[in-house]
């Protein structure tokens, strides 16, 4: 159930980022995943976000090592002083709100019979 929701919401996610123009490279949208069902017997989750690193540093600082990509994503989320917000997870989760609560549930009801 909670895969089938993450498939539906990644989707839209790569999406919305592709809209909001942060191509630039192909990496950043190809890297949000989704990680594996975590939890205990209480609470399962699945988290989805843009993970591993790009290939460049931050050439302005003079820094060479491999930048996350979940701090691309979080800066193209919320924008810097000098950047304006580009949004693209909050979009999408809200866009995608009903078809992922529709994939779990057509999962939950072929699963329990209901």
């Amino acid at each position: 159930m909670l895969k089938a929701g993450a498939d539906v919401l990644i989707e839209a996610q790569r999406a919305e980022a592709q809209a909001m123009g942060l191509n630039e490279t192909g990496g950043f949208i190809n890297s949000i995943k989704a990680t594996d069902v975590k939890g205990d017997d209480t609470e399962k989750y699945v988290e989805i976000y843009p993970q591993g690193r790009a290939k460049h540093g931050n050439d302005r600082k003079g820094d060479k090592s491999k930048v996350r990509y979940a701090t691309i994503g979080f800066v193209a989320e919320y924008g810097t002083s000098s950047h304006a917000a580009r949004p693209y997870m909050t979009v999408a989760n809200e866009k995608a709100h009903e078809k992922v609560v529709e994939a779990q549930r057509s999962i939950w009801e072929s699963e329990t019979g209901k």
